[in-house]
């Protein structure tokens, strides 16, 4: 079914800022897998939903970027369930600025904000090409998960933070209340 259509089918998102933008597109029954699960983030978090909430064998449509992990639509096919994906958006590698570079180079003290898993593995793979990953010994990385931070291993910063609970509201507090960085 078009994804523009029927706005009143059951909407299930991995996390707030998706069920948030799901409502302002007019969708009028959405759930976000993280409020009922703090503890568990990104696919983990929407598997288990799924499973305490959804029954067996239903029809399901997963709605995702061009590039995942691919994780989620086989384990809701173990628990029996119809997948249909419908890619809706493509993810883009962008490559670091050149006054970046030069500034992590430097070794300044920098801040680093990062939501996925993938993204830091893209910081670390462009790090790796540039030989700075051993350049942020004075710069933080700020972690919306813990699996977020696994993806940074290898890469020494002064400190990497964690949110004490997976969402945005708790990450944002964590942000702010270390100050400048």
């Amino acid at each position: 079914f078009p994804v523009t259509i029927r706005r009143g089918v059951q909407l299930v998102t991995v996390g707030n800022s998706s069920a948030q933008e799901a409502v302002g597109l007019g969708f009028t029954n959405v759930k976000c897998a993280t409020d009922d699960l703090p503890d568990l983030f990104g696919e983990e978090a929407m598997i288990e939903y799924i499973k305490r909430n959804v029954s067996s064998g239903s029809k399901l449509v997963h709605i995702s970027a061009n590039i995942t992990k691919g994780g989620i639509k086989n384990e809701l096919k173990k628990l029996g369930h119809d997948i249909d994906t419908i890619i809706l958006y493509k993810s883009k590698k962008k490559e670091m600025s050149a006054d970046l570079l030069g500034r992590i180079n430097n070794e300044e003290s920098l801040g680093f904000i990062f939501f996925s898993p993938r993204t830091a593995a893209i910081f670390v793979s462009e790090l790796k090409e540039n030989n700075l990953e051993n350049k942020l010994r004075n710069s933080f990385a700020f972690c919306f998960s813990g699996n977020v931070l696994k993806a940074l291993n290898g890469i020494e910063f002064k400190n990497r933070l964690t949110a004490s609970k997976v969402n945005t509201k708790e990450f944002i507090e964590l942000i702010k209340s270390y100050g400048r960085v």
